[in-house]
């Protein structure tokens, strides 16, 4: 005979699965960060220059 499903036995397991993941996920950095502006250098505006 099964145990009837009981969600406060299993919403303290939901909780720590959560808590853990947001404390793995924090440190990380976003992978899809904002694009930054491409910024040329001396050389590459020295080249187009003499073109």
């Amino acid at each position: 005979m099964t145990r009837p499903f009981r969600p406060r036995h299993t919403h303290q397991y939901l909780e720590a699965d959560l808590a853990t993941k947001e404390a793995v996920l924090k440190p990380l950095t976003d992978p899809n960060p904002a694009k930054t502006r491409f910024q040329p250098g001396e050389g590459l505006l020295a080249f187009l220059d003499t073109l």
